[in-house]
């Protein structure tokens, strides 16, 4: 054994004896060792204790776990630091149990002899010692996870409707090699679960588990002690105000566990309300159910996209069935009941709810306002989102990346992503990359997002694969469209609809009609939707986190939408580009779908590359585009610090070419000058030369009154050389006139 002093002093205070250190096989490791055994091959100090995870009665090392010496410290919010994981695994690696050295297999198979589940291999080892010490057969026999959830993980993959393979979460393969019919089962995880109800939740969850197969549950409530933030089994059995007797005690004492037991005869609402509101509020840890809008949770649809439904008053007794254990008093006994319907009506009619706010679902790691990158799956209540990545695999990722990390990057985005796509500038190929890299950066964006319009000429040039190709990588799956609608009401249901369910990403595809609405200008620039219910009139408020794309040929913008657009134009010279052969993946699709986690990767590295050069600004020879300052500065900033160019530089010629409107009221204006000068003139005088204007159809009276809108709409404005300004009243009717602008104003 080549433990050092101060080793066998840190195992000591945890209750493990040199003998038992020596038996289970720990060894200090150098940081290059350290580095093989937990799967590292970036920089760092992995120099510590290994730890072999091996399994009664098999031959061989199953797995090692590395404590290292010096964990990495993170910077919090508050300005304060805390320790990294001191605790390593290979990455990709599966959830196991360890289970200490001298476990025999026949142990694994008896049922009379109680299993005690801790959490972490230390806490195992010594409560092994206090099974064993001076016994000649065990009290109970320890296992451990390496985390109050990690009795769950991905125990294999199954096809999705879409074909790619997906992970299938449930408990660990290890459970099933434990009998647990008929034994006594004793969770015992540290002092804070007291106040972490997240522990609290893993710890119900896993109770459920065992005695679906057949266990009697216990739990023991660790004591928090002197001098100690919480109380793990090791501490409590090495510590003056604890020890083995007074543990021994405790595991004799274990309680059972149940959720919480709720009268459902109890006629005072309101501590019937409070007592359902506890029961969810312990029952939603991981969370699960959150404000968004309304009261949601997330569900998985078919082919396992995460998706927020409502909860109705339905999902709602589902919960509390599922959370609590409701019973009325009968003959001096309890006996099961339902949740009551008019409890279920309070919890929805509760003005401040106890579940966290959600802004949008995740399924990559994205990065925070201040710059961490948000790896753990799960809630993350500082940027409001829920990563929903399941067992995805992401190679190990630099802290500052290098100029070989850029150049993989960058070569997997240009050439193999996007190399085939017939950009017609190098701007268009650049505004690309931009949507590409947003989903990762949005909560580092203080405002909105703009449209992204892929447009293209003809039929068949590649728009929809393009937005697939920049998108599916944040989703792993295509973007469902939403479809054009016909009128301002639908198009508000449509978003509110689509909004509602938090997605990553909302697709207009394939245009046919000119894109003209008052409620997607508003929901472009807004960072809050609010709409009335459907079939309610109460109104609800939704975040506004995701990235907005439109495709089509040559489509017709208003003003409105345009000054809220960027353009990503494709152009195949081909008239039939349909027909294009010889592409570097002539799958993409199929490549995507295999090269996601190295897509992922590269989009991460361009974002770490621009965080670790200072997070700068764009330049100003980046034009700022109005309404999305802050997405202008951090886009803007890591396209020039991994060496883009052309961000937005062809605003101009968008804008002149999707201008229609604009272009419409010009040539009205040179018409007006042409004929009236700076004469005052109303609607009647104006009508004859108002034919490319829109004055909808009807009679020619409905069309002048149509006119006089329109020219109320556009005072104060200016075309080209001339402003129109309102001139007053003649005879009750509005007039205007036409102001020439001096060039010198024109150009400033």
């Amino acid at each position: 054994m080549n433990l050092t002093e101060s080793d066998l002093r840190m195992l000591a205070a945890s209750w493990i004896t040199p003998a038992l250190a020596e038996a289970a096989g720990l060894r200090r490791v150098d940081p290059v060792e350290g580095a093989h055994l937990a799967g590292r091959n970036g920089s760092g100090d992995y120099a510590g204790i290994a730890i072999p995870y091996a399994w009664p009665g098999a031959p061989g090392v199953r797995e090692y776990q590395l404590r290292i010496d010096r964990p990495e410290l993170e910077r919090l919010a508050d300005g304060t630091t805390k320790e990294k994981a001191k605790y390593l695994f290979p990455p990709g690696r599966s959830n196991i149990l360890y289970v200490p050295p001298g476990a025999a297999p026949a142990m694994l198979e008896d049922a009379g002899l109680p299993v005690v589940i801790c959490e972490g291999a230390k806490k195992c080892l010594a409560l092994w010692r206090l099974a064993t010490e001076g016994r000649e057969r065990p009290r109970f026999m320890p296992v451990a996870v390496s985390g109050v959830w990690n009795w769950r993980g991905t125990v294999g993959r199954e096809a999705g409707p879409d074909g790619a393979r997906r992970a299938v979460k449930g408990p660990i393969p290890d459970l099933s090699r434990i009998a647990w019919a008929g034994r006594v089962a004793i969770i015992i995880f540290d002092s804070d679960k007291q106040r972490n109800a997240s522990i609290g939740a893993a710890e119900q969850a896993l109770a459920r588990e065992l005695k679906s197969r057949g266990a009697a549950v216990r739990t023991v409530d660790l004591p928090d002690l002197p001098q100690l933030d919480k109380t793990g089994a090791d501490d409590y059995l090495a510590h003056g105000d604890g020890g083995p007797e007074r543990m021994a005690a405790l595991l004799d004492g274990a309680r059972p566990v149940e959720p919480p037991a709720i009268n459902a005869a109890d006629q005072d609402l309101d501590r019937a309300t409070r007592a359902a509101w506890e029961a969810l509020a312990c029952a939603n840890f991981p969370a699960y159910m959150f404000r968004h809008g309304t009261l949601v949770r997330l569900e998985f649809d078919e082919s396992g996209a995460p998706v927020l439904r409502e909860l109705t008053l339905e999902r709602v007794r589902y919960e509390l069935a599922r959370g609590a254990r409701y019973f009325v008093a009968k003959d001096d006994e309890t006996v099961p009941a339902h949740p009551p319907v008019s409890v279920c009506r309070n919890i929805l009619a509760t003005p401040d709810p106890p579940l966290p706010a959600l802004s949008r679902i995740v399924e990559v790691p994205v990065f925070s306002r201040d710059g961490r990158l948000q790896l753990e799956p799960g809630y993350h209540p500082e940027t409001r989102t829920y990563l929903a990545s399941g067992d995805f695999d992401l190679a190990d990722l630099p802290e500052k990346p290098d100029k070989d990390d850029l150049l993989q990057a960058r070569t997997r985005i240009d050439l193999e992503l996007l190399g085939d796509f017939p950009f017609a500038s190098e701007a268009e190929r650049t505004n690309a990359v931009a949507l590409f890299v947003l989903p990762y950066v949005r909560d580092m964006i203080d405002g909105p997002t703009p449209l992204h319009l892929i447009e293209k000429p003809c039929p068949g040039t590649g728009a929809s694969l393009l937005a697939d190709a920049v998108s599916y990588p944040a989703t792993g799956r295509s973007i469902a469209a939403t479809t054009e609608g016909r009128d301002e009401d639908e198009w508000r249901k449509r978003l509110t609809a689509k909004l509602a369910a938090g997605p990553a990403f909302v697709l207009f595809d394939n245009l046919r009609r000119r894109l003209d609405s008052s409620n997607v200008s508003a929901a472009i620039t807004a960072m809050s939707w609010e709409d009335r219910r459907l079939g309610m009139s109460e109104m609800i408020q939704i975040p506004v986190r995701c990235a907005w794309i439109a495709t089509g040929n040559n489509p017709a913008l208003s003003a409105e939408i345009a000054r809220r657009t960027i353009r990503i134009r494709l152009d195949a010279k081909n008239d039939r580009p349909w027909l294009r052969t010889k592409f570097k993946h002539p799958d993409l699709r199929a490549w995507m779908k295999e090269k996601r986690a190295d897509l992922v990767w590269s989009a991460l590295v361009l974002v770490r590359r621009w965080i670790a050069t200072g997070r700068p600004k764009a330049p100003p020879s980046v034009q700022r585009l109005g309404m999305f300052e802050s997405w202008t500065e951090v886009i803007g900033g890591i396209l020039t610090a991994c060496g883009y160019q052309g961000f937005l530089a062809n605003l101009d010629a968008f804008y002149s070419a999707s201008d229609a409107e604009g272009a419409t009221w010009r040539a009205f204006v040179e018409a007006w000058w042409k004929m009236y000068q700076e004469t005052e003139v109303g609607s009647s005088d104006l009508y004859s030369l108002a034919g490319g204007l829109d004055l909808r159809e009807g009679s020619e009276r409905s069309q002048r009154t149509r006119l006089g809108i329109l020219l109320g709409s556009v005072r104060d404005r200016q075309f080209g050389s001339y402003r129109i300004v309102w001139a007053g009243q003649r005879q009750g009717a509005q007039t205007y006139q036409l102001q020439q602008v001096k060039v010198e104003d024109v150009k400033a």
